[in-house]
This record gives structure tokens, sequence and C-alpha cells, in this order.
């Protein structure tokens, strides 16, 4: 079973994203920032990242960078989200290396959608 990280302040979205990845058949580890991620992920690496852009204490595009410097981690796909898009946004996550961008909240179908052609399945 493919194991997904979710890194995100909002609740709602956190228990969102837990319901919809089980419901997929994705095992997961929910955490509220990008430090808790960070340290979920050296304890076991993930098939996939999932995390809001603008979180406090180390938001996603900051976490996308660190990932993307551990040898371990650095090829872990990443998915980084928000309620909006801009371009600069769109520049901006291209640059730290995610793989792509879903807006919020997702949709079920559209979440497994997009999981699908990431893990390939």
């Amino acid at each position: 079973m493919k194991r997904i990280l979710v890194a995100d302040d909002d609740a709602t979205i956190r228990r969102l994203m837990e319901v919809f990845l089980r419901t997929l058949g994705y095992d997961s580890t929910i955490v509220a920032d990008g430090a808790q991620a960070l340290e979920a992920a050296h304890n076991q690496p993930p098939d996939l990242v999932i995390s809001d852009i603008h979180m406090p204490v180390l938001g996603g595009l900051e976490l996308t960078q660190r990932l993307r410097a551990d040898e371990r981690l650095a090829k872990v796909p990443i998915l980084l989200f928000s309620a909006s898009i801009s371009q600069s946004d769109e520049t901006r996550w291209r640059d730290v290396g995610a793989d792509g961008f879903v807006v919020k909240p997702p949709t079920l179908a559209g979440l497994r959608e997009t999981l699908a052609s990431m893990l390939g399945g």
C-alpha cells in the first residue's frame, strides 16, 4: 500500500484528506506543519508528499526545498496545495522542485486522478 504524507495547518483539511486517502486505499500520515512533515519523512520515507504552501513553522515551499536536499527523500513526488494559485505561486513551486499543485479543498475524484497519475495506478 502506498503511503502518503500530508501537511496542512487546517484541521478540516487534515480530516478531509485522511478520509479521502483512506477511501482511495492509501496509507497516510497527516501532520499540522512542515516541520512535523520533515520529521515524519525522515522517520519513514513516504511514496508521496502533499503539503499546504502557507503554514506556520515551516511552509510547503521550504519543506520541498529541504526534501529535495536530502538524498534519501529527493525523488519523492511532492504536491503542493493552497486555496488559490497565482502565476508567481506557480513559478515558485516549480522553482523549488515540486511536482504538481492541487487547489484546495480537493475533490475525491480530482485527488484520485492526480494520485493515480503520480503514483502509477
